[in-house]
C-alpha cells in the first residue's frame, strides 16, 4: 500500500514487491476472511467464485471444494441449498455462522499463498473449529496464513503468536 514509502527493498517469493502486479496479487495470491462477512445479493456460487459464468454442476464435482466444504461442516447447508440458491440483498436468508463459513469457504476454495483470517471461528461450533484448525496445519506449508484471533485454542494451534497492544 505504502510502495514508495520506505528504503531498501521488500522480497515475496524472491521478486521486490515494486515489482508485483498489485491487481494479480490480489486476484491470486491474498485472501482475507472477516469476522462479520457482508455476501453478495447473488448466488452462493458467485460468493464462492465472484465468476459470474460459474457452473453449480461444476462446484458440485470439484474435489477440491468438497474437501473444503466438510471441512467447514457444510454439507447439511449445501445440501439443503442449490449453489444457486440466492443470498437476500440484506443477508437476512443466512445466520452469522453460514456468512462466517461462506466467507471462509471462499478463501479455501481459492486457496491463495496469503491467508488472513479476522476472528474466523466467532461463530463456528468446536467441531467445526477444529476440522478447519486441522485442515490449515495441512496446507500450510509455502503458505503464509495469518489468524487474527482473542481464542485461546486457536493461539495455541499456531505456530508463531504475536501480541499487540
Amino acid at each position: 500500500m505504502y510502495i514508495d514509502e520506505y528504503n531498501g527493498g521488500i522480497f515475496y517469493d524472491g521478486v521486490n514487491i515494486r515489482d508485483i502486479d498489485m491487481v494479480e496479487a490480489r486476484e491470486k495470491l491474498l485472501g482475507f476472511a472477516e469476522q462479520e462477512p457482508a455476501l453478495l445479493s447473488d448466488s452462493i456460487g458467485y460468493n464462492l467464485t465472484y465468476d459470474e459464468s460459474f457452473d453449480s454442476a461444476d462446484l458440485k464435482n470439484d474435489p477440491h471444494l468438497m474437501e473444503c466444504i466438510e471441512t467447514l461442516n457444510m454439507q447439511g447447508f449445501v445440501d439443503n441449498r442449490d449453489y444457486g440458491y440466492a443470498i437476500n440483498d440484506k443477508n437476512t436468508n443466512t445466520s452469522g455462522g453460514e456468512k462466517q463459513k461462506i466467507a471462509i469457504l471462499r478463501l479455501l476454495y481459492k486457496n491463495p499463498d496469503v491467508m488472513i483470517f479476522d476472528e474466523p471461528t466467532s461463530a463456528l461450533d468446536a467441531v467445526t473449529t477444529k476440522g478447519f484448525i486441522e485442515y490449515l496445519s495441512r496446507v500450510k506449508a509455502g503458505k503464509i496464513i495469518v489468524i487474527i484471533t482473542h481464542d485461546d485454542f486457536i493461539k495455541g494451534c499456531c505456530d508463531e503468536v504475536l501480541v499487540l497492544g
